[in-house]
């Protein structure tokens, strides 16, 4: 009998649902962290507000199996206490300089007798390299734009995580300078771009180790070819469902939190507005999640909603 291969829709199937949201920014990254770990000797801290020093956290946070929990710039938030705590943490690294988390916040951790290891630079190009030279050995790195790219910097991260990528950040004004170094003492083989040419330029992208450009008309549709990219299996363990920042550029805390269970997962942050982006639906719709997880509330409800009834036809 002959046979042929056609790419069939999903089946019916049901996807199990999951929520990891907390009253705020604080407890979501809580649930997150409950969620992936019983315990864990390392805790990686960044300021909740500051999500630009944290960017280039996930691959760092991922190498340590450490989840990523959030601070206030002034004050140790007391549900991030509560959770350090509970997870028996020894080790905290905090990421970013004085002006996003103080030394009263890094003497409330050392009161908790924890060893604190502040990473940071002078800007967040400096303390993005600091993050990438505690990777150890490195072979690719994957590029943003430092003021811009937040949104595709959490779309990469869990990526990035997976395969000790570095996030190197890209300077409106200079590019990668303050990466060449890096770049050149890594003997770095490839460099994924991440956003068209408005985030990074051609010029930027032409300079870089063997550049391949993953970038759509939107930060969804790039998190999409992203999606296409990396996660190639039809199977999915989960598709964890976040803000993508459009209203608010702190709503990507949210991704960001979960960038490093999404690794341990081996699953995909798909970032959302009111609702998927074309190229999203379209490559979802191929996918068998076990499991659908949103991540914080207030925005994502609408996406979250479509990518369930996707599973359910």
């Amino acid at each position: 009998v002959a046979t042929c291969n056609v790419t069939v829709k999903n089946p019916v199937i049901s996807a199990n649902e999951n929520k990891l949201i907390g009253e705020d920014r604080y407890k979501t990254a809580i649930k997150v962290s409950n969620r992936g770990w019983s315990k864990s000797d390392n805790v990686v801290i960044v300021n909740s507000s500051a999500i630009v020093d944290a960017l280039s956290a996930t691959p760092f946070a991922k190498m340590k199996n450490a989840p990523i929990l959030l601070t206030g710039a002034e004050n140790l938030n007391n549900e991030t206490k509560k959770e350090i705590t509970r997870l028996g943490a020894k080790n905290v690294y905090v990421i970013g300089g004085t002006g996003v988390v103080s030394k009263n916040v890094v003497s409330e951790l050392k009161a908790m007798n924890l060893n604190v290891d502040r990473i940071s630079g002078d800007t967040r190009y400096t303390t993005a390299l600091e993050v990438a030279k505690r990777l150890g050995n490195v072979s690719e790195i994957a590029v943003v734009n430092g003021v811009t790219g937040l949104a595709d910097a959490v779309s990469i991260a869990p990526v990035a995580a997976d395969r000790n990528m570095p996030i190197v950040l890209s300077s409106p004004n200079e590019g990668t300078k303050v990466f060449d170094e890096f770049i050149k003492v890594n003997s770095i083989k490839t460099s994924y771009v991440i956003g068209g040419e408005a985030a990074i330029s051609k010029d930027v992208a032409f300079k870089l180790p063997n550049a391949n450009r993953l970038g759509g008309a939107s930060r969804n549709e790039t998190n999409a070819i992203i999606l296409e990219k990396f996660y190639t299996n039809r199977d999915l363990n989960n598709i964890f469902v976040a803000k993508d920042g459009m209203k608010k550029v702190d709503d990507l805390i949210d991704a960001l939190a979960v960038g490093v269970l999404a690794s341990k997962e081996k699953s995909p942050v798909v970032i959302v507005g009111n609702k998927l982006d074309a190229k999203q639906e379209e490559l979802l719709e191929y996918k068998n999640p076990k499991e659908i997880t949103q991540v914080g509330g207030n925005g994502n409800e609408n996406a979250f909603s479509q990518i369930v009834n996707i599973f359910k036809k």
